[in-house]
């Protein structure tokens, strides 16, 4: 007898909690669909947008002249762009990385957009698009578009990228 009483007390509480669960979704369901979709703009979505002190500036040769470029992905690559149009690609190394040797390669702007060759191939090594300009402890730094580690950050210097990175650009994804 206290066999068919505990197999009946099991079927009642899953059935109980197979109803509930399926009410908890059924109610996310509905409410979901009837909340009105706004409209949303790529602006809405650029974290960018959220980082105080931006500045009027343009992205071109005088700009870029004697300045660093940072990309923090997990070994990293930075570079000085020269006056004269080079640039050496360098890269960082980090636990499980193969080392990489520099890249000897020229940079270039067009229509507002920075590309950087490799000089041995003139294969397309960087192409950072949309460029917006911060003041961040009295220098100006340029974030390119991207999210995670993909932006290009353009400062004075690796140092003061990376200060600009966790201080600004961490903080505010």
């Amino acid at each position: 007898m206290q066999k068919v009483s505990t197999l009946a007390g099991i079927i009642i509480i899953v059935v109980v909690a197979v109803i509930f669960f399926g009410g908890v979704f059924a109610y996310q369901h509905f409410t979901k669909s009837q909340t009105p979709i706004s409209e949303k703009t790529s602006d809405q979505f650029d974290y960018r947008n959220r980082i105080t002190g931006g500045v009027n500036q343009n992205l071109d040769a005088t700009f870029l002249s004697g300045k660093v470029f940072t990309n923090f992905c997990t070994s990293g690559e930075w570079g000085t762009f020269q006056s004269d149009g080079k640039i050496v690609i360098e890269y960082g190394t980090s636990e499980g990385d193969t080392p990489r040797s520099p890249i000897p390669s020229r940079w270039e702007i067009k229509n507002g957009d920075l590309s950087i060759y490799r000089n041995s191939n003139n294969q397309l090594v960087e192409g950072p698009k949309n460029f917006k300009f911060f003041n961040f402890s009295g220098d100006v730094f340029a974030i390119s578009d991207g999210m995670g580690c993909d932006p290009m950050i353009i400062g004075p210097d690796f140092t003061k990228n990376g200060q600009f990175f966790d201080k600004v650009i961490a903080e505010e994804k």
